[in-house]
């Protein structure tokens, strides 16, 4: 989105061009409006995904790849981060 700062867009229509593009989490369609609020200087308000929820997340992703000889040095390091 920083990239695109030269546009002149407003969030919102930035935030509706990007979720229609084949690259884009699909979680984006679900809180593109509320991340073209904040990006707008609105409030953040309540989050849709608790930290406690990412970490529990990140240690199972941990837990399966090394039940299958794999590493995965990011995800671990961000779970000890949470």
């Amino acid at each position: 989105m920083t990239i695109c700062k030269p546009l002149n867009l407003p969030a919102d229509r930035l935030i509706d061009i990007l979720s229609d593009t084949a690259g884009t989490p699909t979680a984006m369609k679900g809180r593109g409006a509320a991340i073209a609020r904040v990006l707008g200087g609105q409030p953040m308000g309540e989050t849709a995904f608790g930290l406690s929820a990412a970490k529990k997340d990140l240690a199972a992703a941990v837990q399966f790849a090394a039940s299958i000889h794999a590493e995965l040095p990011v995800t671990a390091k961000r779970a000890c981060l949470l």
